[in-house]
């Protein structure tokens, strides 16, 4: 039982420690991103909390996590490029909705002819938008395994030569 103790001592003592290094989710789905994130549902959106007290909204997990790592990385350019896509996204999709519920209604065939002709091009906007954040998430992705991986910044600071 002692021993038990010791290992749970270590292991929150190395948590700590090593904490701004991982995303840890809890049972009811919220996620702890490197010890100062706080990504939690909120209806149909994700709401990022930060230790300052700014609040984000996102239209999913991936996205929110995408904008955290970047900006955790002190790459806000980038991260500001993640806001203002999420936000067109936001738009379009409300946009998209509103005009396919038109569409439903419509009754003449020139009036729905004139809607769909609408309509595609936000559509392929969207699919552009979403294709970019496709690419953040990616990079996002990348920067962060690199980070971990990376054998020169982890023997920083230590004793190994």
């Amino acid at each position: 039982m002692n021993q038990d103790h010791k290992l749970n001592r270590f292991a929150a003592k190395e948590l700590m420690r090593n904490l701004d290094q991982f995303i840890l989710q809890d049972d009811d789905g919220t996620v702890v991103a490197f010890g100062q994130y706080l990504i939690e549902r909120s209806n149909r959106e994700f709401a990022v909390r930060t230790r300052g007290d700014n609040h984000f909204q996102f239209t999913d997990r991936r996205t929110a996590l995408t904008w955290c790592t970047l900006d955790k990385l002190h790459l806000y350019s980038e991260a500001c490029q993640v806001m203002a896509l999420e936000r067109k996204r936001q738009l379009l999709e409300a946009d998209i909705d509103c005009m396919r519920g038109t569409l439903r209604k419509v009754k003449s065939p020139d009036f729905k002819d004139t809607m769909q002709a609408k309509l595609s091009p936000k559509i392929g906007q969207h699919q552009a938008i979403m294709n970019e954040l496709e690419k953040l998430a990616n990079r996002a992705k990348y920067l962060q395994i690199k980070g971990f991986s990376n054998e020169t910044a982890r023997t920083i600071g230590s004793t190994a030569k």
